[in-house]
């Protein structure tokens, strides 16, 4: 909380601080305060249209918040501005699988595992496993479970 009022008084002395509201979001984000930092985050974007750790956050919140759209939308621009980020590939997978597009999210996740082999633990149904552990690409473009 002492935090986010720093962030609050900085960006009330300085409303150009770099970052200010990227960083005010992410304070908002942790509290799981997902409404508010979606709108820090938009605002920040307003100033950086193609900063890619701004988009992967606002794409986050959004899937946090249940917005699987919008986050797609985020989450896409993320990884177009930075390929190699493996969590930005993760929450896409996640979101295109909760929009119902199954064949794009597997292949998001694909990615997110060829980038960081052993960061993620999928749950479905209650059961959990990791990522990438056992999960093979048939040639049609599916995923199938070993």
């Amino acid at each position: 909380m002492q935090a986010i009022e720093q962030f609050h008084s900085a960006l009330r002395l300085d409303p150009t601080v770099p970052l200010g509201h990227y960083h005010l979001g992410f304070a908002y984000a942790s509290l799981g305060r997902n409404q508010d930092a979606i709108a820090e985050y938009e605002k920040e974007l307003k100033r950086s249209p193609d900063n890619p750790k701004v988009l992967y956050q606002l794409g986050h919140s959004l899937l946090e918040a249940g917005d699987e759209k919008s986050a797609i939308a985020d989450l896409k621009k993320a990884t177009e501005f930075e390929p190699q980020n493996g969590e930005a590939f993760y929450d896409l997978g996640k979101a295109l699988l909760l929009a119902g597009n199954a064949e794009s999210a597997v292949s998001a996740l694909h990615r997110s595992v060829e980038l960081k082999p052993t960061a993620h633990t999928i749950n479905w149904h209650g059961r959990s496993t990791k990522w990438g552990s056992g999960v093979r690409r048939r040639s049609s473009g599916s995923a199938s479970h070993n």
